[in-house]
């Protein structure tokens, strides 16, 4: 898979990769299921065709759920344990840098690196936030928390004490990679921040 302009933690890779999988095992499933039975002695297709088409299904639900997820269309909702590494652009960081290193002190080590140099609104930056946290709250608005705590195995929430949450509108995100393999992929952007077409 293809995550370039980010420091992807192997479990986003390997959590896509089983998901494929399992993807693609319902699609094998599903056509052994729906030709079995046409299949045998007398019947219109042999063994070994049932078995060639069930691999054939596996192998298409498996490279289309990866292609969609890269896109954008299998995000997940929200970080399952604390620590991210997100894609964003110039809005995101400004604002990002002014509430949690300003404002706060940058309490939590949120750290922001330029990805490519430019001189307009269109330059991307990395945002590593070793103890912060995401939600989508809807297609248009994600919030990011400095400051998570796990409540149960894939669920965490702000610590009230000592979180600082912001809104970001989703346009000035690209990429959100989490710790415990969480991936967000705005839809309407390429891995490289450009527009997608």
């Amino acid at each position: 898979m293809a995550f370039e302009k980010l420091p992807v933690p192997q479990t986003v890779v390997e959590g896509s990769l089983n998901r494929a999988r399992e993807m693609g095992r319902s699609a094998g499933f599903i056509a052994v299921r729906q030709l079995k039975p046409y299949t045998g002695a007398g019947e219109i297709f042999s063994e070994e065709q049932l078995a060639s088409y069930a691999q054939r299904k596996n192998a298409e639900a498996a490279s289309r759920y990866l292609e969609e997820r890269i896109t954008g269309m299998h995000n997940d909702k929200a970080s399952k344990k604390p620590g991210l590494t997100a894609l964003i652009r110039t809005y995101a960081k400004e604002r990002m840098e002014s509430v949690f290193v300003e404002q706060q002190g940058n309490l939590f080590a949120v750290e922001f690196q330029a990805v490519k140099e430019t001189t307009d609104d269109k330059q991307l930056f990395t945002v590593r936030m070793p103890e912060g946290g995401f939600v989508e709250l809807s297609e248009m608005t994600l919030e990011f928390s400095d400051v998570v705590e796990q409540v149960a195995d894939e669920w965490v929430r702000p610590t009230a004490s000592a979180t600082t949450t912001i809104k970001v509108a989703a346009l000035d995100v690209v990429t959100i990679a989490g710790d415990a393999g969480e991936y967000w992929q705005n839809p309407h952007f390429n891995l490289d921040g450009t527009y997608a077409g």
